[in-house]
């Protein structure tokens, strides 16, 4: 009798670690099903992306971004942003760019935008002046390099295409692209208050030049030779 009972104990704590074992198992497939699903129905965001031609599939926002002080100057500059939003079947994609700026006087309130469309694509800005980041020195010149064509024809503003480099005055006046068709831009630096170094790759040869500041007169250009091989 007590032999019996023993296994009957046995038996029922084995059925309980079973069931429980079970639950478990299908605690953690329910747990991974979530997660799957989660990850393929959220929303994918991405940069610096621009589908030129918009239709219905497409739902397309701008926003105008957080002002920012042009240091040395009653100058503050907002950044024109461009959302467009994929409904795909499972997930929606959205992707963002900066398209324009606008530039405020704190002084006079004038205000201007960098260009009197929003077609082109801005990927980057530098702010150059004397120093490092740190540095108290006043801003000489503002560089832009902008994606102005779908130049690889795949339907979209990306890095991909090729790009333009472009400065104007801290106050975002006399707009001028210094170099056209670049491939990759490396930096524009400040080597005195009256003279600026670009440096960037074209056809997959390194360039640089230099300009003068503050009419972006062209002072001197080569190109950077490869090591031997």
């Amino acid at each position: 009798m007590d032999e019996n009972r023993f296994f009957k104990w046995v038996w029922r704590f084995n059925s309980v670690i079973i069931a429980f074992a079970a639950l478990l198992a299908i605690g953690i497939m329910l747990y991974v099903a979530y997660m799957m699903y989660q990850e393929v129905t959220r929303d994918r965001a991405i940069y610096d992306h621009s589908v030129v031609e918009v239709g219905d599939d497409i739902q397309q926002s701008w926003t105008l971004g957080s002002f920012s002080e042009v240091r040395g100057h009653n100058i503050l500059l907002a950044p024109m942003m461009q959302d467009q939003r994929f409904k795909h079947t499972y997930y929606t994609k959205s992707a963002g760019s900066i398209r324009n700026f606008l530039f405020v006087n704190t002084e006079t309130s004038a205000h201007h935008w960098l260009f009197d469309h929003s077609q082109f694509l801005i990927e980057t800005r530098d702010h150059l002046s004397m120093g490092d980041c740190k540095s108290e020195h006043p801003v000489r010149a503002i560089v832009y390099l902008v994606i102005k064509q779908d130049t690889n024809n795949d339907g979209r503003l990306t890095m991909d295409d090729t790009k333009t480099l472009a400065i104007t005055q801290p106050d975002g006046s006399g707009y001028q692209e210094l170099v056209q068709g670049i491939d990759r831009y490396f930096e524009a630096k400040l080597l005195a208050e009256d003279e600026v170094l670009l440096l960037y790759e074209q056809k997959s040869v390194i360039h640089k030049k230099k300009f003068s500041l503050p009419d972006f007169t062209l002072l001197d250009e080569s190109v950077i030779q490869g090591p031997s091989s």
